[in-house]
């Protein structure tokens, strides 16, 4: 005989238990709802696009992902580290650590040091959204919110292994292309570079430009429009005698150096993407590496700009304009960041 105490007890249990079940059915029911929609969401990101992507469940899609069956590391980039090592020591480099150079993703766990026309852009996005951050356009502003939040912090993530350390680079002279053409020679917007720097160009290239004259006004009133947008275009030699004059120190991270912007010498990169020609197996690896889903609907549109890409024949059509002894003087400034990726600089001289 039992008393009433015991099936008191007994009942409670038995609630306890029939409702714990429920609420494990609910929630793997819920997760798979999660799923299907993050899957849904992701396949649907295109870059430099308005649409506002929200992730979600991260942590277990993580655990879905497979390493890619058809990936291993082949001699050449193996190479590209070791070239790296003795650029340095033959040179004897250093450079300050800049905390905002770099983006960082604690939940998955990779910093990536932003290079701007070398596919910024599209990584700053997949930064972001990693943190679920609802921004469409001016990417450039995340940097703030994405940098590592102290320089210690960004040297012990540099020492830890289990940090995965991403970097990507073109060849420097296409970079200044794209840059010239995007930052400078569209007058169609106006462009922080091009207030900037296109005086500091023409005090070079143009001085009568800045001889007082009342009946043409002041010299920014003959470069810029009153909205800021740019009168006079440099020209692409203009552009070139100004990199060439100009301390490196002064650059714009548009043309700065890759080894100074990005502490080459300081940081140890565990993955060097060359932009003109990785492969589709390179991106499988480094969105496995941050534990995302295949970069291919990520990146649908690498490479892709607004009036063409700047490939070698475009870049060409630039040089072809330049004394070699310019293009040998060009090179100089970019020497370091030749040697370390094997840059060659011969076909830019038969241009």
């Amino acid at each position: 005989m039992f008393s009433g105490t015991y099936f008191k007890h007994y009942s409670l249990f038995l609630f306890l238990g029939v409702t714990t079940v429920l609420i494990y059915i609910s929630t793997e029911n819920n997760f798979e709802d999660d799923l299907k929609e993050t899957t849904q969401s992701v396949s649907h990101i295109q870059p430099h696009t308005t649409k506002v992507v929200k992730f979600r469940n991260f942590g277990r899609i993580n655990r879905k992902l497979e390493k890619p069956t058809n990936w291993k590391i082949n001699p050449q980039e193996k190479s590209v580290f070791n070239r790296i090592q003795e650029t340095c020591a033959r040179n004897n480099i250093t450079s300050l650590l800049e905390r905002t150079n770099f983006l960082y993703d604690f939940q998955h766990n990779a910093v990536y040091c932003w290079i701007r026309k070398v596919a910024s852009t599209s990584f700053t996005k997949i930064f972001s959204d990693m943190k679920n951050r609802h921004v469409t356009d001016q990417f450039y502003r995340e940097v703030e919110f994405l940098a590592p939040e102290s320089l210690d912090l960004l040297k012990s993530l540099n020492m830890d292994r289990n940090t995965f350390k991403l970097l990507i680079v073109r060849h420097p002279f296409e970079r200044l292309v794209s840059s010239y053409r995007d930052r400078i020679a569209d007058n169609s917007k106006y462009t922080d570079q091009s207030w900037i720097y296109v005086p500091k160009i023409f005090y070079i290239t143009r001085r009568e430009l800045f001889r007082s004259n009342s009946t043409t006004g002041s010299s920014l009133q003959r470069i810029f429009y009153s909205d800021r947008r740019l009168k006079l275009v440099p020209t692409f030699e203009e552009f070139v005698t100004y990199l060439i004059q100009e301390s490196p120190s002064k650059y714009d991270p548009h043309w700065n150096q890759y080894y100074n912007h990005c502490s080459l010498c300081e940081i140890n990169y565990d993955f060097i993407l060359k932009l003109e020609n990785y492969t589709p197996e390179q991106l499988d690896y480094i969105f496995w590496k941050l534990n995302l889903i295949s970069g291919k609907k990520y990146l649908p549109n690498l490479q892709k700009s607004r009036g063409g890409p700047t490939n070698f024949n475009r870049t060409c059509e630039y040089f072809k304009k330049l004394f070699p002894e310019t293009v040998i003087q060009l090179y100089e400034k970019y020497k370091i960041d030749f040697e370390m990726f094997d840059y060659k600089i011969g076909n830019y001289l038969e241009c």
